[in-house]
């Protein structure tokens, strides 16, 4: 292992080459719809006070990334009240945002820069974090395994060079927790006013952090029975629970004085109309008029957008996805197992496995204790936030992306470094060690092939070019791909390349209300310049309950290999022949 002075100086190093790969990604990929759209969205909510856009998300983590953009004094495209109101591909939001990025005097990677960079900057702070705790609580070992392991995931690498909620939601999770471990260590007034501060803040990052308000509770409870030997579990119960709830209270009222804040510049008119249109659009389209109407009422508006927020996520969770060569709409519990097996690498599995083995063992082994709990509360607490977590994700509708589990993944590698350090330093055999280090070694050579492609990185289970039929949306994801595309045409002297800009979403058990699905950015159209064609509709065969029809576009599998290549047999090459 690195000697103890050396430590510091080996997880610097790490965090240098992480930064460094995530920059290199940022400046090569092109744009994603999901960025203009939170980019756009924070920049009007900044500058213009307006949050049509964009409502199943808090504020706080667009106007993060939208910050230097307001010393850019980028031009609206249209005007915000000519905007049609609705949920994404009804709305114009998309289309508005996707405008402001590529019709300003500036170039859109000027444009990019910036709030990429914020985004690489706290991905590297919750390594930097994530080193720093494990480092204080369980030594060096550990934190440099779990460091290792972080900057190597190729789940990580992909998602922190976009402008995503994410990498900042797992930032937001990792922080509050170890925040909330030191209020129950030390129930002080300051330590529950900082605890609702900064629950408050994580909470208006992302919507689904909301379960960790209820693990809290639960945190609450465990504490204060493992340590009932020392304080009478009634009375510390109570007065525990009556000093979270207070943190609580500020954390609600945190959130509350933040929108606010924005509703002072928010048109009322505007703000009730786009209520009315969303809530329109679901099943509970009868309730449309009440949330119109409490949507003009100061104070109340600010809790119906909250709820509107929340609820959009929840009601629009379920979107067409795709697995193992099957389209469906919903979730399937097979989703995220499946995504895990082929989409992080094989010696982190082997490290998992490896981690639990040694847990179990230990576990067994030991006198299970009230004692024995308080000892090791921060790992059982760290642990079942994974578990916790995981069982939420699991059974909801959000089955397009491993990047939903990003706020696990410092606590996964946190009990993987605590795990395998101590597998190592209980023996003195060398052999141990050196496992590890091979471990290690094989992700970086295994995530280091996919460079900047980290986003279509599939590990050595899946066959080469064959990604296509495990998964697809946001765990391969063509949106990025324009810049390399344009860049690989213009060498091969491509005369035009057909490229679907959209593909319309047919479930079999509602034929009459398609979704359309905005699955290739307006990226392809500036990058290829006079190159870019719009292909002809054709079909993307799915199954199951449901089917993919092409609207403007056609059929397309890719593992995200770069080594683009036309068909011989097409005069105009497409995308679907690459």
């Amino acid at each position: 292992m690195t000697p103890p002075r050396l430590t510091p100086l080996a997880a610097a190093a790490l965090l240098a080459c992480f930064f460094a790969a995530s920059v290199a990604g940022m400046l090569d990929n092109s744009h994603h719809p999901d960025e203009s759209c939170r980019i756009a969205s924070g920049y009007t909510y900044l500058r213009y006070g307006n949050m049509r856009l964009n409502p199943e998300d808090p504020p706080l983590g667009k106007e993060l990334a939208a910050l230097p953009l307001l010393f850019l004094h980028l031009r609206l495209p249209v005007d915000l009240a000519a905007l049609r109101p609705g949920n994404i591909g009804r709305g114009d939001s998309f289309t508005f945002a996707a405008s402001l990025l590529y019709e300003q005097d500036i170039p859109p990677e000027t444009i990019l820069f910036f709030p990429r960079l914020i985004a690489v900057l706290s991905a590297t702070a919750l390594g930097a974090l994530l080193f720093a705790v494990t480092r204080s609580r369980w030594g060096d070992a550990a934190a440099l395994i779990a460091l290792c392991f972080y900057c190597l995931s190729p789940t990580v690498l992909a998602n922190t060079p976009i402008v995503g909620l994410d990498v900042l939601a797992a930032l937001g999770a990792f922080g509050a927790f170890w925040v909330f471990l030191r209020f129950l260590t030390e129930p002080t007034r300051t330590n529950a006013i900082r605890t609702g501060l900064v629950v408050g803040i994580v909470e208006l990052l992302k919507f689904s952090l909301l379960p960790l308000i209820p693990y809290f509770v639960l945190l609450v409870v465990t504490w204060c029975w493992a340590n009932s030997d020392r304080v009478p579990l009634q009375n510390g119960l109570a007065s525990m629970l009556k000093k979270t709830l207070g943190a609580l209270i500020i954390a609600f009222g945190l959130v509350f004085l933040y929108y606010q804040l924005h509703f002072w510049t928010y048109p009322t008119e505007q703000n009730a109309a786009e209520v009315e249109t969303l809530v329109r659009e679901t099943s509970y389209a009868g309730w449309a008029p009440v949330f119109a109407r409490l949507a003009v009422i100061p104070g109340v508006r600010v809790l119906v957008q909250i709820f509107i927020g929340i609820a959009w996520r929840a009601y629009y969770s379920a979107p067409f996805t795709y697995l193992l060569g099957e389209g469906y709409y919903g979730s399937r519990p097979l989703f995220y197992p499946v995504a895990l097996w082929v989409k992080e690498p094989i010696a982190l599995h082997i490290a998992l496995l490896l981690a639990l083995w040694k847990a179990v063992g230990a576990l067994r082994r030991l006198v299970w204790t009230k004692g024995l709990v308080s000892t090791h509360f921060a790992l059982f607490a760290a642990g079942g936030w994974v578990l916790f977590f995981v069982t939420i994700t699991l059974f909801s509708g959000i089955n397009d992306g491993l990047r939903h589990l990003l706020p696990i993944y410092p606590f996964v590698f946190m009990l993987l470094g605590v795990a395998l350090a101590s597998w190592c330093t209980i023996s003195s055999v060398d052999i141990r060690r050196e496992f590890v280090f091979l471990l290690i070694l094989w992700n970086a050579w295994s995530v280091g092939r996919a460079h900047p492609h980290y986003l279509a990185y599939f590990n050595e289970w899946v066959a080469p070019g064959k990604g296509y039929q495990y998964l697809t949306l946001s765990n391969l994801d063509l949106h990025l791909e324009a810049k390399r595309v344009g860049r690989w045409a213009r060498e091969h002297d491509i005369d035009k390349l057909k490229v679907p800009t959209r593909i319309t979403i047919f479930s079999d058990g509602d034929r009459n209300h398609p979704g359309t699905g905005f699955w290739y950015s307006r990226a392809y159209e500036y990058y290829l310049g006079s190159r870019y064609s719009r292909s002809r509709a054709a079909s993307w065969p799915g199954g199951g309950r449901g089917r993919r029809t092409g609207r403007d576009g056609e059929a397309i599998h890719c593992d995200g290999s770069t080594a683009w290549s036309p068909s011989r047999s097409s005069a105009t090459p497409s995308m679907s022949s690459m």
